[in-house]
């Protein structure tokens, strides 16, 4: 996580544009009776993902991401692929 915030800071001190490559499995476990809406502007669902290390840290990526783009200190878009 520490890394990510340093590149939101370089990017930030560079005036630079950030992509950012996700993934779907930040959306967690979930059943497939629970319907949720993930896209890339809204990332907490309530997900279940505490025990998986990987979902953990590409949610915590994502979350600096959006602060520093609601502070309005970068310009950053988040493009989430699936399988």
């Amino acid at each position: 996580m520490e890394n990510m915030k340093d590149f939101i800071n370089f990017t930030s001190e560079c005036n630079a544009k950030l992509a950012h490559i996700s993934t779907l499995s930040v959306g967690g476990f979930s059943s497939i009776n629970d319907a949720k809406v993930l896209n890339e502007n809204i990332i907490n669902i309530n997900q279940d993902f505490k025990k998986h290390v990987y979902m953990i840290t590409k949610y915590e990526a994502e979350c600096e991401i959006l602060k520093a783009i609601e502070k309005g200190r970068i310009d950053a878009k988040i493009f989430r692929l699936g399988n």
